[in-house]
């Protein structure tokens, strides 16, 4: 797509609605404690290699690893708003449900479990080259980025796997939003105005 006629005098920045999927393993320090170095990344790749194949079936695109976190976006121009939303819940939810399949492993090693945090938000962002110039990356960045790292955040305080906005909420049909639980208003940190989130 980047190397396309059409897209390349876009490196510079395109602005665009995407939905935002973050995630991120909620005690992995403690797991860390317990694994050699060696062992460590071995699980990590392993983790990410199964993570991503689930982004990827709901035609998501892989932005980056951040740690122990994946961000990751679904921006497909053939697709309205609450296809994009449906993509990516079904996506944090595919993970959720491949995590134990993850966990079942670690058992077998005799090491503790992993839990999940994940967040997706819709809204706009910036694609684009940034970077120096001795390395460049195409990434997207803006408050949406923001908010969806922010709403994986309150999964710990909420002691929830997984948490979405309103934004993407109300894409969803009445069966999809059944396994979703209110949580109000919410304050989130960078935004001016609380933001409703389930």
């Amino acid at each position: 797509k980047i190397l396309s006629s059409e897209s390349a005098a876009k490196l510079g920045g395109e602005k665009r609605k995407v939905t935002v999927l973050f995630s991120d393993i909620r005690n992995f320090t403690s797991l860390s404690e317990h694994l050699a170095p060696e062992e460590l990344v071995a699980f990590l790749n392993e983790y990410f290699e199964t993570m991503i194949e689930i982004i990827f079936k709901h035609q998501g695109t892989l932005d980056k690893f951040i740690g122990d976190g994946i961000l990751a976006y679904i921006d497909l121009k053939d697709k309205s708003k609450d296809e994009l939303n449906r993509l990516g819940v079904q996506a944090a939810l595919g993970m959720r449900e491949k995590l134990q399949d993850t966990n079942r492993k670690l058992a077998q090693l005799g090491l503790p479990p992993v839990k999940l945090g994940v967040a997706v938000h819709h809204g706009p962002v910036v694609l684009g080259s940034i970077g120096a110039s001795q390395k460049m990356q195409y990434t997207i960045i803006g408050d949406s980025v923001n908010t969806a790292s922010r709403l994986e955040g309150l999964c710990k305080k909420f002691s929830s796997e997984m948490i979405i906005s309103d934004e993407v909420y109300s894409s969803l049909s009445i069966t999809e939003r059944a396994v979703f639980k209110d949580l109000g208003s919410q304050e989130v940190r960078g935004l001016e105005k609380p933001i409703r989130i389930y």
